[in-house]
């Protein structure tokens, strides 16, 4: 009887009042600086912590408006570090800054495999253009020890390879997700060929600074072209599940939003 009405509860309820008594000792405490500006630090697939757990980064952010214009200023890197017991924020500092950073995922900051000092992140050469590049940073020199010639969207467990993408294309695409352009430099990407063969998803060797393109846009359409209602290779549901009949046809009919 008992496990029969259990089934009837909610699986969240169940999930917070376990969370709830597991965490009920612990005190949430703020470790951001608290000067004025608004903190943040990206996506969740990303963690903000150093590998030993001794360090948390963070970005300082002028805004947090529903809309980033390509000359707000720059999100100031900011590094938390902890106590022995890892309870108490022993010292705040910014170590660096950087004009490519959105609200969505911030600055794609993140640790470079099991290395407490190393951190990486993307920059922009000025103002609203698109010449995006990615910072490895030593957060105990304070040097900015190399840059590599494509910006970084994740890096592997060892910090050897990392995923790159056009930005600025992504900016156009998904608006919050890329980095913010200018006028005239939105125009261009605008008037840009549909469905290239040499723009995509790209590997980066972050050792060599050497990168290839690992799919292109225009092989994923081609993909979704060629084969009627194809489907998600993780998921096994049709990608018509997520997007619906009428849009998954407008893609497969004109390569516009590739």
């Amino acid at each position: 009887m008992y496990v029969r009405q259990l089934y009837r509860i909610p699986t969240f309820l169940i999930t917070y009042y376990l969370a709830r008594s597991a965490y009920s000792w612990r005190t949430v405490k703020r470790v951001s600086n608290p000067d004025d500006g608004f903190h943040m630090f990206g996506y969740y697939d990303k963690s903000p912590w150093s590998p030993d757990e001794s360090k948390i980064l963070y970005g300082k952010i002028p805004s947090y408006n529903s809309t980033l214009h390509w000359n707000a200023r720059p999100m100031m890197i900011g590094i938390a570090d902890f106590d022995a017991t890892n309870a108490i924020v022993q010292n705040h500092r910014f170590i660096d800054s950087t004009k490519a950073w959105n609200h969505q995922q911030g600055t794609m900051l993140q640790w470079v495999g099991t290395s407490n000092e190393l951190i990486i992140f993307n920059d922009r050469a000025c103002d609203g253009c698109d010449s995006f590049f990615s910072v490895i940073h030593n957060v105990r020199t304070g040097v900015r020890e190399r840059l590599l010639s494509r910006p970084v969207y994740s890096l592997n467990l060892q910090g050897t390879m990392a995923t790159s993408l056009n930005f600025a294309l992504l900016h156009l695409l998904r608006v919050g997700y890329g980095y913010a352009l200018s006028k005239p430099v939105m125009a261009k990407h605008k008037a840009r060929t549909r469905c290239p063969d040499d723009d995509g998803i790209f590997l980066i060797d972050t050792r060599r600074d050497e990168s290839f393109l690992l799919v292109s846009m225009r092989e994923v359409w081609e993909h979704v072209i060629r084969h009627n209602n194809p489907t998600d290779p993780t998921t096994g549901l049709p990608y018509t599940f997520k997007l619906g009949t009428e849009i998954l046809s407008l893609m497969t009919t004109e390569c516009y939003h590739w």
